[in-house]
């Protein structure tokens, strides 16, 4: 029993680092994140993300202290969250709260922007994601990947 233990705790440490590699490749998960070996190799640069309502079919950056202390500490949550799990969460409960609470908002795009380091060529690379919304809920997503 103890040999067989042992053998299935060599392989989790041998074969987990390549799933872990295959969950940060597929769903830009963090390195950082899930036990991965390479998290020291890699620079961690923040996730921006912008707020932005439709005015006359321009977008018009929607200023964060304007929105309210829940809205904002939704933000700084989804920011740390987004940091993390990557693509896996998406900003709609941030659209839901803000069309929600701003009836002179009838449709938004949030901007979500991560710099990684690309590993093919060693550049930092920047990711930028756009999310529309109108009360419906999401209509478009556009991503630069």
């Amino acid at each position: 029993m103890r040999r067989w233990a042992l053998l299935a705790i060599v392989a989790w440490v041998a074969l987990w680092p390549l799933a872990q590699r295959g969950l940060v490749s597929a769903y830009d998960i963090n390195p950082w994140k899930l036990g991965g070996w390479a998290m020291y190799t890699v620079p961690t640069p923040p996730v921006l993300v912008a707020l932005f309502k439709d005015e006359n079919g321009q977008p018009v950056l929607l200023n964060e202290d304007e929105l309210g202390k829940r809205l904002a500490q939704s933000l700084l949550e989804f920011r740390t969250k987004r940091h993390a799990i990557g693509d896996w969460l998406l900003p709609d409960d941030i659209a839901r709260d803000v069309l929600s609470n701003r009836s002179d908002i009838p449709r938004m795009h949030i901007v979500v922007q991560r710099s990684y380091l690309a590993s093919a060529t060693g550049v930092i690379e920047v990711d930028r994601d756009v999310y529309s919304y109108d009360r419906s809920g999401l209509v478009a997503h556009r991503g630069n990947r």
